[in-house]
């Protein structure tokens, strides 16, 4: 285009040299004028258009590149927190509630124990069965239990859970497996909370008088912990069912207090 141009200033410069043409050659020139004009026009805009789109692509590239290693950055800081928090986690020990130390300490008031309750303890070993009105959800009393029983697992206590009513499975906090191995029951299935009678530990749901009474028959726990609730007045609570049948049929010699 810039060539174009030059003949055509090369053109109207030989023209300016000539004598004045005939009246009817005039417009021609004024044509010729014009398209010299819109020519320079021309290049002058392609000129500044390549100046306009080629900066904004130069930051686009220079902030892109920026930002690349700016999330690099942060990826690499936020891989050595992630190492170092489970590091730390790793070498933190469990603490153990107050009241889970207290209660263990009660069923063996022999046993020793280091202060502030940062150890497993001596402790001998108990079979506990919690009852619990429904399986462990995400409300604010059964986080609080899930607390206390893994206390007591950390407290070298075997522990089996029976639930009094039937919880959805969507509704279930921890899920039962999780809840399960956090208990260290062996191979559990779903199946197992209201068919057949598993030997404890385990985890179990009411379904008639006659399971339960099977399940103290045993005699297998050395502690029964009963959950009281009144919110289901006027139905009987989990205490009201259980406790009669804990006295019924567990052996004489095989109580659980």
């Amino acid at each position: 285009m810039e060539a174009a141009a030059s003949q055509v200033m090369e053109a109207a410069a030989a023209t300016a040299d000539r004598p004045l043409p005939p009246r009817r050659a005039r417009p021609a020139i004024c044509l010729l004028s014009v398209m010299l004009v819109l020519l320079q026009g021309a290049l002058y805009l392609q000129h500044n258009t390549w100046l306009i789109s080629s900066a904004p692509r130069e930051a686009a590239a220079a902030a892109a590149a920026a930002a690349a290693a700016a999330a690099a950055v942060v990826a690499r800081e936020a891989t050595a927190a992630a190492t170092v928090g489970r590091w730390q986690y790793n070498q933190t020990e469990h603490v153990v509630s107050p009241e889970a130390l207290a209660f263990v300490a009660s069923l063996n008031p022999n046993a020793s124990s280091k202060d502030c309750g940062q150890t497993t303890g001596d402790f001998p070993r108990n079979r506990i069965l919690i009852v619990h009105e429904q399986h462990l959800q995400s409300m604010g009393c059964d986080v609080r239990l899930l607390r206390f029983i893994k206390d007591l697992v950390y407290l070298n206590q075997e522990v089996s859970m029976f639930f009094r009513g039937n919880t959805p499975s969507k509704m279930r906090q921890p899920k039962s497996k999780q809840l399960a191995s956090i208990l260290h029951i062996a191979d559990f299935e779903e199946d197992q909370f209201r068919k057949g009678l598993r030997y404890p530990p385990g985890l179990y749901e009411w379904t008639t008088t006659q399971r339960f009474a099977q399940l103290m028959a045993l005699g297998y726990f050395n502690m029964v912990v009963v959950f009281l609730w009144f919110w289901y007045d006027p139905q009987p609570s989990a205490a009201e069912l259980v406790l009669p049948l804990v006295r019924a049929h567990a052996p004489a010699d095989k109580q659980a207090p």
